[in-house]
């Protein structure tokens, strides 16, 4: 528990987070209490996961079997959408990804995480941008993920700790 003094009052923090604590009685927020509980007893855990997936087994099949084509459809035609796009977007011969990660050492351009094995669009074909080496940098699936299809201002705007690496 950690006291500190604002305007004559004492107020406790989180040991882990330094939150703002409502009880001077406790030395963690409630959201570190349940991290620090899970922790303590991953193993219990897992095996009532594992318990519960056994007992539930033919109700999941049931589910999968009555959602999975609906999903499966689904997906087969955003991929087609994508791949549409992709291939409006492409002008002359499609650009080689892993020549483009080469380029770039396999390090995400945005985070500087080595090792990344993804590419992304810096103008998001979506956005009018083009499938050619000149719009695709290297980019961890993280980055990739949450850039979306903003263009790169935008979403570097709300990313100060990405901002000094791209910069």
């Amino acid at each position: 528990m950690q006291i500190s003094m604002m305007s004559g009052r004492r107020i406790v923090h989180c040991i882990e987070c330094r939150r703002n604590l409502p009880n001077q009685g406790l030395e963690l927020c409630r959201r570190c209490y349940r991290r620090q509980y899970y922790l303590d007893h991953i193993e219990e855990h897992k095996d009532y996961g594992r318990a519960y997936r056994e007992t539930h087994r033919a109700e999941k099949a049931a589910s999968d079997q009555r959602l999975y084509p609906q999903r499966r459809e689904y997906c087969i035609k955003k991929a087609r959408e994508y791949d549409a796009r992709k291939l409006a977007a492409t002008v002359g011969d499609p650009p080689d990804e892993a020549a483009i990660l080469e380029l770039y050492g396999h390090t995400c351009v945005y985070c500087g995480q080595p090792g990344v094995k993804g590419v992304d669009h810096v103008v998001p074909l979506i956005l009018g941008g083009l499938h050619i080496e000149e719009n695709i940098v290297a980019s961890c699936a993280r980055c990739n993920r949450s850039k979306g299809v903003l263009p790169l201002e935008a979403w570097l705007a709300g990313q100060p700790q990405r901002r000094a690496w791209v910069a």
